[in-house]
């Protein structure tokens, strides 16, 4: 059941079951959900079987159609394909391990995990207009690790860290600039496809360093900036979404960080 007063929450968990335990939303409990997005809130929404029902206010907020009508076991999920760095896969412990749909992200939608190692999204991350969503066909809880590289508890960082929940799942500290008061960083369009312009002021000459990491913690991207920049005067640089070797990264969320000496600032960018 949805609660009448939604008005005290940023973000919203909504799990409605599998195959023989699914509870169906109703039009007005979407209807509520619907009102909260819609006044900035943020929901994660995880069910085997309501994105193939008859869809209420707020399906259509995800941002997913559904594909496929043969049944399939599922015995591990796949984050998304990425050259620059090793697919990780999580295994999938549920008694009924099967389904017969599976997403197709729609309007700057992007996957999160996938069914197979090249596509069927079975996890889809959304950011429209003042709010954001996590539609998820399998179960947070029957996920498991298959090694230290990649842990269940990483994807839940990726959704707290996207909802604005968490600090940082990478170890950074969000909010330096803020205490420091001398280093600032933005950048735009954020969402972004193919460059986004990153607009900075150093609080003191070089050396200066730009990293951007990936959701993981990877350092997918460097550059040294000039050691002549001057202090408090405003740069701006532009980055075409690549890793280091020149690869295209893939859809997802990035952060952004500049280190100037002792101070340093960072930024969470969405690849579209």
């Amino acid at each position: 059941r949805v609660p009448d007063d939604l008005s005290k929450h940023k973000s919203v968990f909504v799990f409605l079951g599998t195959h023989y335990s699914n509870h169906e939303i109703t039009y007005n409990e979407g209807l509520k959900l619907n009102e909260f997005l819609n006044e900035g809130g943020n929901i994660y929404m995880e069910g085997r079987v309501t994105w193939s029902q008859q869809p209420s206010p707020v399906h259509d907020a995800f941002n997913v159609d559904i594909s496929g009508n043969q049944f399939f076991i599922i015995d591990s999920v796949y984050t998304s394909q990425n050259d620059s760095i090793t697919q990780q896969s999580l295994f999938f412990n549920h008694a009924e391990p099967y389904c017969n749909y599976y997403f197709s992200p729609k309007d700057g939608a992007f996957p999160i995990l996938n069914f197979t190692r090249n596509d069927s999204a079975c996890v889809v991350a959304n950011m429209s207009g003042n709010y954001k969503t996590v539609a998820s066909i399998i179960e947070y809880g029957s996920l498991e690790s298959t090694d230290t590289s990649y842990k269940a508890e990483d994807y839940l960082y990726f959704i707290t860290d996207f909802f604005g929940l968490y600090e940082s799942s990478i170890g950074i500290n969000e909010f330096d600039d803020i205490a420091k008061g001398n280093l600032s960083i933005t950048a735009f369009p954020n969402p972004f496809n193919d460059h986004i312009i990153i607009q900075f002021r150093l609080p003191e000459p070089g050396p200066n360093l730009l990293q951007v990491f990936n959701n993981f913690g990877q350092v997918m991207y460097t550059k040294r900036l000039p050691s002549d920049m001057e202090k408090d005067r405003v740069y701006e640089l532009e980055w075409d979404g690549r890793d280091s070797d020149g690869s295209e990264l893939n859809s997802g969320m990035y952060y952004i960080k500049i280190i100037s000496g002792n101070s340093s600032s960072i930024a969470k960018l969405i690849h579209l």
